[in-house]
């Protein structure tokens, strides 16, 4: 007996809806053309980017999510419910620091995500907020108002910054009590944390965290000569960031400094993380980058422009 026509419609339909959620990509450029960051999500529903520097990849793909205390984290099983990309090219002047002005020229892409997990619970929804400068990028989680996620607590997060090579990296060991080290400078399959803190014995306070965790900023060279710097931006009401070095694949994954029982922070919707910046700080003037304008505009300011 054939199919009814109807239903072999239906079928169809249904396949390119699921062939786009699973196969949805986006790509930004920066106002100059010279990054590309790329955003997609994958088959299993999870949120995903990397980022060139001209015909350079600079970052692979990397995860994106949030690991939660007590309930399901936000990191996969998601389909988008919107996307958007605007544009801000916008001169503001600081309080103080060591410009009068600053240009905040960047490219924004915004993606709303919802997780349905089963039809038991209500939906929860994440937003990424990826913003695209000309010399740098950075991103953000945020937690709108919803009946599915109201009090939550964030005992870690699946952000994961993968890099493409065994770079030069100039670190101190990530540890809770003190960033008075002097700096390493070893390649990234080279980072021991506990052996160089073992050694600075003048630092009276130590608790190094792990061998392969470091602090932020992680300044690095690669074999081309690009400086890279990972950092964060607008750290207001959440935990500092530290880096947790995978020394074989020579990626980096975000590790929150905790409470005493482990969890990392006690958030309320609405919310949002600090900027992470995987600030790809894509230039070969190393000299210049604590002057970079993202780094500034990601930040909040005092000024007639709230920033962040």
């Amino acid at each position: 007996m054939d199919e009814d026509p109807l239903v072999k419609i239906l079928k169809i339909f249904l396949l390119i809806i699921l062939g786009s959620v699973a196969a949805f990509s986006q790509t930004v450029k920066s106002p100059d053309g010279h990054l590309t960051l790329q955003f997609k999500l994958a088959e299993d529903g999870s949120p995903r980017y990397s980022l060139n520097f001209g015909d350079k990849l600079v970052i692979r793909e990397s995860r994106l999510g949030i690991e939660l205390d007590g309930q399901p984290d936000l990191a996969d099983h998601f389909h988008i419910v919107n996307s958007e990309i605007t544009e801000t090219d916008q001169t503001w002047k600081p309080v103080w620091g060591e410009v009068s002005e600053i240009r905040d020229r960047h490219r924004q892409l915004t993606v709303t995500l919802e997780q349905k997990l089963n039809d038991k619970t209500p939906a929860r929804r994440l937003v990424l907020r990826f913003r695209i400068f000309n010399d740098g990028i950075g991103f953000r989680y945020e937690f709108p108002v919803q009946d599915g996620l109201k009090y939550f607590i964030v005992k870690g997060e699946g952000t994961e910054i993968n890099l493409t090579g065994d770079h030069k990296a100039f670190w101190i060991p990530g540890n809770y009590d003190t960033n008075e080290y002097a700096y390493s400078t070893t390649k990234l399959s080279e980072i021991d944390a506990l052996a160089s803190s073992k050694r600075q014995t003048e630092i009276g306070t130590r608790s190094p965290i792990a061998d392969n965790v470091v602090q932020t900023p992680l300044m690095m060279k690669t074999a081309e000569g690009l400086y890279i710097n990972i950092h964060e931006a607008a750290l207001v009401d959440y935990p500092a960031m530290y880096l947790a070095i995978d020394r074989q694949n020579f990626g980096a994954k975000v590790k929150l400094a905790p409470n005493a029982v482990g969890s990392a922070a006690f958030l309320q919707t609405p919310a949002k993380t600090p900027w992470r910046t995987p600030s790809l700080l894509a230039t070969k003037r190393p000299t210049s980058l604590h002057l970079r304008s993202f780094l500034i505009s990601t930040n909040p300011q005092r000024s007639p422009i709230l920033r962040g």
